[in-house]
Order: structure tokens, then sequence, then C-alpha cells
């Protein structure tokens, strides 16, 4: 879950085959504009319940507000250097669901420059 200021608040149901590096995304919400409390609302209506969300660790208020809603969400660790996770990305290949634009359009947008 990546939650947005300026950018829409997503949340993306992802299962990883690390033996097959595949890994696959299916957009879940994609949304702007919401208070924390119509975001759980949301959340309410569209994740299975119970299922984990990790979150971006930068939000912590936002985060304790939806634990304290009744979701099951926690912060994602952000350790080692971003580069690191992108280039073991770079050998996954990715399984995008078709109602998933706005993910596609954004995994098709990110540059990588040497």
């Amino acid at each position: 879950m990546d939650f947005g200021s300026r950018d829409p608040d997503t949340n993306i149901k992802v299962a990883v085959k690390k033996k097959k590096k595949i890994i696959y995304c299916n957009e879940i919400l994609y949304q702007n504009g919401l208070g924390t409390i119509e975001l759980g609302n949301k959340l309410k209506e569209l994740v299975v319940p119970n299922a984990l969300i990790l979150a971006d660790s930068a939000s912590r208020r936002t985060i304790q507000d939806l634990y304290d809603m009744g979701l099951n969400v926690l912060r994602c660790s952000k350790s080692g250097k971003k580069i690191d996770w992108i280039k073991m990305m770079q050998d996954y290949k990715f399984v995008i669901t078709h109602n998933s634009k706005n993910t596609a359009k954004a995994l098709n947008n990110y540059a990588w420059k040497n």
C-alpha cells in the first residue's frame, strides 16, 4: 500500500513465485483525495477480511489509524538500498491483471538510467 498526498492511494495485491521469478500484480485501489476514514472504509470493501496489508513505512499515523479501524495493516521494512531492490526485481517477470491499468502504466513508464 502506498499513500498519496499528490499521487493516488494505491493498494496492489501481489503474489511472488521466487523459484520461477514471477511477480503477479492485481490493482485493488488507485484513487485520489481519500481521507483516512474514507480510505479505511474503501479498503474494508475491497480487501479480504484479515488480509495482510503492507504499507509505506513513512505514513505511521495513517497505518495506525487503519489498524485501529480493524484492518490488518503493517509497516513495510525499507532495509537496504533502493537500487539493489530494483536490480533484483529486473530479474523477475511481471504478470499484471487486465484491470490493473494504472499499475501497468506506472511500470511501463519506469525508466532506468545506467
